[in-house]
């Protein structure tokens, strides 16, 4: 047997050793996936307090923007059959859809909340869950054609007023939908727990609270800032 065919066995082998090794060390199939069940219950949101209510009445400046704002609705661009799929939902989620949209300053933020006797410092790695996700209840901003109660909302309102001029123009409607589209988008950032990774002292306060060792250094730093 010459040195290529013995190469060329040896080769064979192992790669069919790969091969076996690579089946017979796949993990099993993972579970199928539970049914929906039919009563869901809703979260409880707390109320909320004076401190989740900002008490400003900043009126909506009316300052043109420099730049002439040209703005597509989500509505057009699926018409226009230029969309990759919109994402509609869990099967969880379409169970409650009326709550969501009843609640959707509600569920921009939550907090977590340790079972009795649990806490962070009682947390092993891998441990069992030992708490729950509770909503960080907001406010929800009045429409842009009155006052705002802070600086944010009135800006942002005065951002989406320059938009949809032209779908204003036809379909004035369509056009108010679109721009609370695009206020919500605003605020999913800016307002929820995912947004505020770039205020994370605000995300950890929020969280764990000023005595916490983290939030204590936090607040130090949002005081300096301010």
């Amino acid at each position: 047997m010459t040195k290529m065919k013995i190469f060329g066995v040896g080769l064979l082998s192992v790669i069919a050793a790969s091969v076996v090794v690579h089946f017979a060390t796949m993990p099993p199939a993972p579970p199928g996936i539970p049914p929906v069940p039919d009563n869901i219950p809703n979260p409880v949101v707390p109320p909320l307090t004076a401190y989740d209510i900002p008490t400003g009445s900043v009126p909506v400046s009316t300052d043109q923007w420099g730049p002439v704002l040209r703005s597509v609705s989500l509505a057009q661009v699926t018409a226009a059959k230029l969309d990759t799929g919109n994402y509609s939902g869990t099967p969880y989620w379409k169970k409650r859809e009326k709550w969501f949209e009843d609640n959707f300053y509600n569920t921009l933020a939550a907090r977590r909340v340790w079972n009795p006797g649990t806490s962070p410092e009682t947390h092993q790695k891998g441990g069992p869950v030992t708490w729950k996700y509770e909503p960080i209840p907001q406010y929800i901003p009045p429409p842009c054609d009155k006052p705002q109660p802070t600086g944010y909302d009135a800006e942002g309102c005065r951002y989406v007023m320059a938009l949809f001029k032209e779908l204003e123009a036809k379909d004035p409607a369509a056009a108010k939908v679109a721009r609370e589209q695009v206020r919500r988008g605003r605020d999913v950032w800016f307002k929820g727990t995912f947004g505020n990774q770039d205020e994370n002292m605000i995300h950890t306060i929020r969280n764990y609270g000023y005595p916490h060792p983290q939030g204590a250094l936090y607040q130090m730093g949002s005081d300096q800032r301010s």
